[in-house]
């Protein structure tokens, strides 16, 4: 408890949960011992971003294996994935900084007919992030039929 005399106040909370209102009240004591009480206030703390509804759907007709990967927020984030061949562990990110609620990223130049593994993620205006489990799914085969063109005989 601070007994100083001040007319300035700074008050630090810690340990608050997000997404969630408080309410306050401010009491201080004068110099003459008299009780002052403030009107009572409410905050409500900022809500942190989680990710949702994850979907991968093939991307049709490419020369290369190819994902539309999508996703939801709850607050407004940047648009991450992180992916990588489950025999590769070394992650390729493709991103965008745009701040949205409902993401979509195009993962190309993916092996054919490889199980892959990836996590979605982002970062809102507050530098607060999110990150998905890890999700999986496999490429399919290039199946097809090739162009045959300037054919001489």
């Amino acid at each position: 408890m601070c007994i100083s005399q001040v007319t300035n106040h700074a008050v630090r909370l810690k340990g608050l949960t997000h997404s969630t209102p408080y309410h306050f009240r401010i009491k201080s004591t004068d110099a003459e011992g008299n009780l002052l009480q403030s009107d009572d206030y409410v905050f409500e703390t900022l809500k942190m971003p989680t990710a949702s509804k994850i979907t991968m759907q093939p991307v049709t007709n490419q020369a290369t294996a190819t994902m539309d990967i999508s996703w939801e927020t709850n607050v407004p984030t940047t648009s991450v994935v992180f992916y990588h061949p489950e025999t590769d562990k070394t992650p390729v990110e493709t991103a965008k900084a745009a701040l949205d609620t409902k993401h979509t990223v195009r993962i190309t130049n993916l092996l054919d007919d490889t199980p892959y593994i990836l996590t979605v993620s982002g970062r809102d205006g507050y530098g607060n992030t999110v990150a998905s489990d890890q999700q999986r799914f496999h490429t399919a085969t290039d199946s097809r039929p090739p162009i045959i063109s300037n054919v001489t005989i």
